[in-house]
């Protein structure tokens, strides 16, 4: 049997009880000895104890990057994580290989103290990169250093067609219309303090994208889709699961598929989900890569195996 630490915080054990028992149990029929670890344990015992690999279940770029230093496999790897888990970040790369994604304003710290704002436009979504334009040089100094309350009065700048998101949120957390941030001076980074501290870039901020009536996310395993299911929002703009987003089963056409290979290209990716905005008749504009992506979805449409089907790509890929 070969040793396999699943790695998680101890607060998200409870949450994700279901998937631990099942990756235990199939690690079995895989000859894998799959123990549950926290990251609150870890640093005592890897200086004991050394598994063949780690599957992360954290966001915590610093730490993985130090399980891989000590020469043990990582499910995700390290870059993977430093990837998705920075949404700014993850925009970036998406934008330098031509794919259709959502226009994005990060916000980095500078070493001098001061937030610094990047535009990523999308060459397919003239008019929202004009719109986040405008933002970016007549309001944005005003959110974060002045008094962002002003901005009520801002007549050509309505806060209420933004969003603003950490770049480490997950799960539809950390994420709210620009209006209702500057009106509660809402603090961010709370989430994932480990992931928001490696970071400098600490915010995005993108506009609400219209015409959208849901998003899509596809997971993948190994390199290759496990299956996609369709969320839909009941109200507001957030159509994650655990919201109480409306959920279905949905088939990738040619069209996005090709575009999941694309993104398959920019990392050895192991076990992710990929989010596109969708509506029909439209093109799927990208949104952001999930790394430590639960399925409690496709169980809730009745598509199973997906934890039979890492646990045997993890068994093929540990030496």
């Amino acid at each position: 049997m070969k040793k396999v630490w699943l790695l998680y915080y101890e607060k998200y054990i409870c949450k994700n009880q279901y998937f631990i028992t099942e990756m235990i149990s199939e690690g079995i029929n895989y000859g894998l000895d799959i123990r549950l670890v926290t990251v609150e344990e870890i640093n005592d015992l890897i200086k004991t104890e050394k598994p063949k690999a780690v599957i992360s279940r954290v966001i915590n770029p610093k730490l993985t990057d130090c399980i891989e230093k000590n020469g043990i496999k990582l499910f995700n790897s390290a870059s993977v994580s430093r990837l998705c888990n920075n949404k700014a970040d993850t925009i970036r790369r998406i934008h330098d290989v031509g794919i259709v994604h959502i226009p994005t304003i990060s916000v980095t710290a500078g070493t001098d103290g001061k937030y610094k704002y990047e535009l990523i436009e999308c060459e397919a979504l003239q008019e929202y990169n004009k719109s986040l334009s405008v933002m970016k040089d007549s309001a944005l100094d005003m959110i974060f250093y002045g008094d962002a309350l002003k901005l009520q009065n801002i007549s050509d700048i309505d806060l209420s067609k933004y969003i603003i998101k950490s770049v480490t949120g997950h799960g539809g957390a950390e994420v709210m219309l620009l209006s209702d941030y500057c009106k509660t001076h809402a603090v961010f980074g709370i989430q994932e303090p480990d992931a928001a501290k490696y970071y400098k870039d600490k915010y995005i901020i993108q506009p609400v994208m219209t015409g959208y009536d849901s998003d899509i996310r596809i997971y993948l395993t190994g390199g290759e889709i496990e299956g996609a299911v369709k969320r839909t929002a009941k109200s507001g703009f957030k159509a994650n699961y655990s919201l109480g987003g409306s959920i279905s089963l949905f088939e990738p056409d040619d069209y996005m598929t090709d575009l999941v290979k694309r993104i398959l290209e920019l990392e050895d990716f192991s076990y992710i989900g990929i989010d596109f905005l969708y509506t029909d008749g439209k093109i799927p504009v990208f949104n952001e890569i999930e790394d430590v992506v639960g399925a409690r979805m496709l169980s809730a449409c009745g598509k199973n195996g997906y934890v039979k089907k890492y646990i045997e790509y993890i068994s093929r890929n540990i030496l």
